[in-house]
């Protein structure tokens, strides 16, 4: 397991210390431990992984066995075991129904049908269960206040459970009796109201954070921003699966404020259930790096991962490995790695790459009635944030999404080897609002036009290989990728390192290519995942694709060569340290107008005369646009067009060696 090293400590407190609120440390990155802790063996199982911390689970039954008496030993204990071990500590007091049996002398039993915890459940409403459980929050936060130092020291947040475990709903499945359900917005109100509490209880000198379930479909994201800006997020879908509609707006979520102070909004989620399914025992190693590469990119801070989760991919820990290296890595300045995980989801609502004209509408047009109608619903309630609002409306649209546009994208991508199912995330290579490309800091020009998609290749049995790029050759014979570095990660003259991961088969010729370098290779036909890494001792930007490109996959001939990863390491820089080490300022960024054309006007102010870095990508930062420009001290607006951002929902950066801003760009032409 990792340990919490002193010298780390004192860098997360000198660092925590610019900013002006009363919690006052950074959190480590990376894999967690999560459940109850029944002695000091129950962290065995994790010696393998370079865990950073363990959320325990503790019921409210056994914190007061008796009404009004605390027993405080046993979570004392369980906090202390994990805090022996050197890692970072959280606390999730499960409620509900884990409330004590005493509860149900003046509360009622509530049983559900349809879940998959029948219950009982206490009946949230009744004035003597709120009475209860608003004590039991004054109490934890009392006694969380007065931890001792050798507790306090490692403890770093408090996750609020309100309802049905950790979820964000009161039951699992539907009260037997109806006089039993709670409103949606009622309950959104009960939530709402036990955090304000706890946090109020808490006060302004506490010296860790709460960890709030803002919700799978982002129901209450804006109020816990809004609310609570420094403390953390429960972002589970993105840790409960590796395809999922709605994945590019999810990511949007996560992205939402790069730019804060690195310390805070912050995610976690745990690795639940999908390791129970059946298709999961198909490739389970597959998977698992699959779901590590999409938690990276999408940015989820804190993968907390369970005994379950390690038996069904036989203690394996290279998925885990991976996710460490990459999580939590904000800007790409606050590290020296990137990598692009190269993978093609072909997404039925995408009318860029699959016009309308040929493919047919988006939604079936036997339904567009109800469609506009529901749609119109969404849009005009008054309770829902904006954020709940666009993910409704991308749930709308795959409950009415056209069947006939649906086939034949589907059967465009068959004989390439792409797979649907709607029961098997294994066999299934399509989606609704997909990002594309796995990636941080590494973008990929024109991934549709330059490669083929490719699906399950090699043996299941590999960690790599659910997802690869081919070359999608020219008449001339000729094929090529290339990419992009992010301009913050990596720098003229800097040493580096480039991976590239490739299945090896048949007699293919291909090369790597950068800083005007060049690394050939032939495959041997092996039949195995491999790795060729290219050193480059100074880097030079901008040698390929028309000055566009920082590095190139290039087709040699014979076999097409599956490519599935490519990883890139800063060794050592030659620039100044002040140029390199200094972090940079935050700038307001304005763009208008939004929703635009592809023609629009960029805004904001700058202290200086600078150089420039502009560039366009989407949610799963493929690259559409990329430019320099120098910009002056004081107010500048610079007018961008581009025919090639297709409609869609971008993000536009902006980066120079000082300063560090990015707006939310939306295209309807």
């Amino acid at each position: 397991m990792k340990k919490i090293l002193p010298l780390a400590i004192c860098i997360f407190l000198a660092l925590a210390s610019k900013s002006q609120e009363p919690i006052n440390r950074v959190f480590p990155w990376g894999t967690w431990g999560i459940g109850p802790i029944k002695n000091k063996n129950s962290l065995n199982i994790y010696d393998p992984y370079r865990i950073d911390g363990y959320q325990i689970y503790f019921d409210w039954a056994e914190l007061e066995p008796t009404k009004g008496n605390f027993d405080w030993d046993s979570l004392d204990n369980e906090m202390q075991i994990v805090a022996d071990a050197d890692i970072w500590v959280a606390v999730q007091i499960q409620v509900g129904p884990n409330c004590p049996e005493w509860m149900y002398d003046n509360v009622q039993k509530v049983y559900t049908t349809g879940g998959n915890d029948d219950g009982p459940y206490p009946y949230y409403l009744n004035p003597n269960y709120k009475k209860r459980y608003y004590n039991l929050l004054k109490k934890v936060a009392d006694h969380f206040n007065n931890l001792p130092s050798s507790l306090k020291s490692h403890f770093m947040y408090w996750q609020i459970a309100e309802g049905s475990t950790g979820d964000e709903q009161p039951y699992k499945g539907t009260p037997v009796d109806s006089a039993y359900n709670i409103d949606y917005y009622v309950w959104q109100d009960f939530r709402h109201a036990a955090w304000d509490s706890a946090v109020a209880y808490a006060g302004p000198k506490r010296e860790y954070r709460f960890l709030f379930n803002d919700g799978n479909y982002a129901q209450d994201l804006q109020y816990v921003d809004q609310k609570f800006p420094h403390d953390m997020h429960k972002d589970g879908l993105i840790s409960h699966e590796y395809s999922f509609d709605g994945e590019k707006l999810y990511y949007l979520r996560q992205y939402r404020q790069l730019n804060a102070e690195p310390y805070d909004n912050r995610s976690r989620g745990e690795v639940q259930d999908i390791f129970n399914t059946t298709w999961w025992h198909y490739a389970p190693v597959k998977q698992a790096f699959a779901l590590s590469c999409s938690a990276a990119s999408g940015g989820l801070d804190m993968m907390n991962i369970t005994p379950g989760y390690i038996n069904s991919i036989f203690n394996d820990t290279r998925a885990a490995d991976f996710y460490d290296k990459y999580a939590g890595l904000r800007r790409a300045h606050d590290g020296s790695v990137g990598f692009i995980a190269l993978r093609d989801v072909p997404n039925f609502s995408d009318s860029v790459r699959f016009p309308e004209a040929i493919y047919g509408p988006v939604i079936d047009p036997t339904r567009q009635s109800a469609y506009d109608k529901k749609i119109k619903s969404i849009w005009e309630n008054p309770l829902d944030s904006s954020a709940r609002k666009y993910w409704l409306t991308m749930r709308t649209i795959v409950q009415y999404i056209n069947p006939v546009r649906q086939k034949k994208i589907i059967q465009e991508f068959e004989p390439q080897g792409a797979m649907y199912s709607t029961e098997d995330q294994y066999h299934n290579d399509f989606g609704i609002n997909m990002t594309t490309n796995w990636a941080r800091f590494i973008r990929q020009w024109y991934p549709d036009s330059s490669s083929y998609g490719a699906w399950r290749i090699g043996p299941d049995s590999s960690i790599y290989g659910r997802y690869a790029r081919t070359f999608r050759l020219q008449q001339n014979g000729k094929g090529a990728m290339y990419f992009v570095f992010n301009d913050s990660l990596v720098k003229k003259r800097d040493k580096i390192q480039v991976t590239v991961t490739y299945y090896d088969t048949g007699n293919g010729k291909w090369s790597m290519q950068c800083s005007e370098q060049s690394l050939k290779v032939t495959n041997t036909n092996t039949r195995q995942w491999l790795q060729k890494t290219m050193t480059v001792n100074s880097f030079v930007p901008n040698t390929l694709f028309q000055e566009q490109a920082d590095f190139g996959l290039r087709y040699q001939g014979n076999d097409n060569t599956p490519f599935t990863l490519i990883q890139l390491e800063v060794l050592s820089s030659q620039n100044s340290s002040q140029e390199t080490k200094v972090a940079r300022e935050t700038m307001d960024v304005k763009v208008s107008p939004n929703p635009n054309s592809g023609q629009f006007n960029v805004s904001f102010t700058a202290k200086k005369a600078e150089s420039y870095s502009v560039y366009v990508t989407d949610e799963s930062g493929d690259l559409y646009y990329k430019e320099t420009k120098t910009g002056t001290a004081g107010n500048n607006v610079w007018n961008i067009s581009s025919s090639k951002i297709g409609r869609g929902s971008y993000i536009l950066h902006i980066e120079s060696p000082t300063t560090t801003g990015s707006a939310k760009l939306i295209v309807i032409k």
